[in-house]
């Protein structure tokens, strides 16, 4: 496998890309075989999940692949049987729902790709926060003419980003399982060339724990240059502090929120306490209750006294 790669400092502006590779359509993977633990944490798709203030995280991957594509509607979320079912909502993005819960990523790329046309595809695995463009990987992918581009972050761990040209998704059998990594990309190596490439900035981060997901909450906040550690408990040299308010959230007076995700609809009360935690759509956290380490949803209340039920992230 040729390994090459770009300097986070070169990184090509969306208007180098020709027509021809921003006529590119995507595949977003959402869950797997098993739902991940943030998944089962929060009872929903991490794409639904608000990251920042008004973005969800298939808010986040829409604005990204605005970069290489020009048509939206050429995006697909395909969901597993295992995990929530992203819901989409006011999102160009088109959900297909895996027709067999054992053909493997590879398949489930092939499956989907055959209803969205020509030209390069673009896989993406739906549960991690970009630190980075798509317009210097899709533009490497040009350059070298590779039938795969394979995105690998700063860390030499995969960035679960590829871009795959149609010949190589004809090589996905049409039954049966076939992995991405292990099966489909050694495939592609015996007929054409696979490009490494490597991300810019914190690479793409993963999204499959509490833990990860406040960590890339709190990068979007603070941004790289004011945070040196992805631990949501790390504050900045000067003593700074985050918070995610999804839309309709509502914070009396009083309350104190640090290093937290609340998502929409949120209501804190006067004197409640939520400090490195998620707090699910819709809940209302009561007067004097404190939210610590916790992810905390509407079924987890089994009962009020003072201190939230929930799992710790």
């Amino acid at each position: 496998m040729r390994v090459g790669s770009v300097e986070p400092e070169n990184l090509y502006s969306a208007t180098m890309l020709d027509g021809a590779w921003k006529s590119a359509c995507a595949i977003i993977l959402s869950g797997g075989l098993r739902s991940s633990a943030l998944m089962q944490s929060t009872g929903i798709a991490t794409l639904d999940l608000y990251i920042t203030d008004r973005s969800r995280v298939i808010d986040h991957w829409i604005g990204k692949l605005g970069d290489v594509m020009d048509d939206p509607d050429l995006v697909r979320v395909v969901a597993g049987h295992a995990c929530p079912t992203p819901r989409l909502e006011a999102t160009p993005a088109q959900l297909a729902l895996e027709p067999d819960p054992y053909r493997g990523p590879g398949g489930v790329v092939r499956d989907a790709a055959h209803e969205l046309g020509k030209g390069t595809v673009l896989v993406l695995e739906g549960a991690r926060y970009l630190d980075d463009t798509l317009n210097a990987i899709m533009e490497r992918h040009r350059e070298t003419s590779s039938l795969a581009t394979v995105a690998m972050n700063p860390d030499g761990t995969p960035a679960g980003i590829y871009a795959i040209e149609r010949e190589a998704i004809d090589l996905v059998p049409s039954r049966g399982f076939m992995d991405l990594k292990e099966q489909w990309l050694p495939r592609i190596q015996r007929v054409g060339r696979v490009e490494v490439f490597k991300l810019g900035g914190r690479g793409a981060l993963p999204l499959r724990t509490p833990q990860e997901f406040l960590g890339a909450a709190r990068l979007a906040a603070l941004g790289a240059e004011r945070c040196d550690s992805l631990d949501s408990v790390w504050v900045t040299g000067d003593g700074e502090h985050w918070t995610v308010r999804g839309p309709g959230v509502v914070v009396e007076d009083g309350a104190h929120v640090e290093d937290s995700v609340l998502q929409a609809g949120v209501v804190v009360r006067a004197g409640a306490i939520v400090a490195r935690s998620i707090v699910c759509e819709g809940e209302v956290i009561e007067r004097a209750e404190q939210v610590v380490d916790r992810v905390l949803r509407r079924s987890s209340h089994a009962r009020r006294d003072g201190s939230a039920q929930g799992t710790r992230p």
